[in-house]
């Protein structure tokens, strides 16, 4: 085990390298600079300014050679300057970090207590109008557009009903809230960017536990411990579903990794100040420094996320092992 979580580690570090260069490229490639901005709005610069300043930022040099910079200078524990918010790039992400966390990993915990037990007592009564009608509301969730589910939420319960806000992440002006009235203004505004996030999750948990579980209480070994008149309880909980989750485990790993990548498409509906609100606002700023690291941060995770699942197949199947 050992040896195969090293070699995974040095495949990540290969991976993170060259997805990084790739991004990085694809950035340089966008049109226009992180200068063109400034320059743009000072009418009296001139071209041996611009020559200048360009050749202080490394714009002059070739693609590689920037990628190398910048590389270097993250090794080194500089993650550079956000030119978009004037202040270092740690500054603007770590809070950023921090509400999409709060935000995916709440969606995240909820679908899971709520798509489980539904998906075990859906493959439990199969053919039923429950299962059917889990089927449906499943399929649903998953085909459902997320940017369209997020606006008639707004519409509902942010416009006619007025329960909730149609975006923020707090309110505003209420800095001196702490403790619980801070909390709840925090939830008040997380309900609906949850709800989203939540509907597509749940279906697609539904559906792979419904699936794993189905399979499982198919085996023959299900069927013996029937017949030595071991209770249904134990069966389905202590037998069934350790099994069943080796599937089920692979998507919550992928989902999981989306934590700290964000909900691009969610946060900027509900203007929820999120990483995935960030980045989409540093591409479309040129804010190069800020982008890349909230994508090696993603990308990270992801690679991160896979090793772990990797790791729990072996946990919870004995028979699978890595040598």
């Amino acid at each position: 085990m050992g040896n195969y979580i090293t070699r995974r580690l040095f495949q990540m570090v290969l991976v993170l390298i060259l997805l990084s260069f790739v991004c990085y490229g694809l950035m340089s490639l966008m049109p226009g600079d992180p200068l063109d901005i400034m320059i743009s709005s000072n009418p009296k610069i001139t071209s041996e300014d611009i020559v200048r300043l360009k050749a202080v930022y490394g714009l002059d040099q070739p693609m590689y050679m920037r990628y190398w910079a910048w590389l270097t200078d993250i090794l080194s524990g500089d993650f550079g300057y956000s030119r978009t918010y004037k202040v270092p790039t740690t500054t603007i992400l770590v809070p950023r970090l921090f509400n999409t966390f709060v935000l995916t990993m709440t969606a995240l915990i909820l679908s899971l207590m709520i798509s489980i037990p539904i998906g075990i007592i859906s493959a439990l009564k199969k053919g039923s109008k429950f299962d059917y009608f889990t089927n449906l509301l499943a399929f649903a969730g998953i085909s459902i557009p997320s940017f369209f589910l997020a606006i008639i939420l707004i519409i509902i319960f942010a416009v006619w009903l007025e329960w909730f806000p149609a975006g923020g992440t707090e309110s505003v002006g209420e800095a001196s809230l702490t403790g619980m009235a801070y909390a709840k203004d925090r939830i008040h505004y997380l309900v609906l960017p949850v709800v989203s996030l939540m509907v597509l999750q749940i279906g697609t948990f539904v559906r792979y536990t419904r699936s794993a579980m189905m399979e499982v209480l198919g085996q023959d070994y299900i069927r013996t411990a029937r017949a030595k008149g071991i209770k249904q309880n134990k069966i389905v909980y202590l037998h069934a579903l350790k099994n069943a989750l080796i599937p089920l485990i692979t998507v919550i790993s992928i989902s999981f990794s989306f934590i700290f990548s964000g909900a691009i498409i969610t946060e900027t509906i509900f203007a929820y100040q999120g990483v995935g609100r960030l980045v989409y606002d540093s591409i479309m700023g040129n804010d190069y420094n800020v982008a890349m690291i909230a994508f090696i941060i993603s990308i990270a995770m992801v690679l991160i996320m896979n090793l772990v699942a990797d790791i729990l197949y072996a946990v919870v199947d004995p028979r699978i092992s890595y040598k």
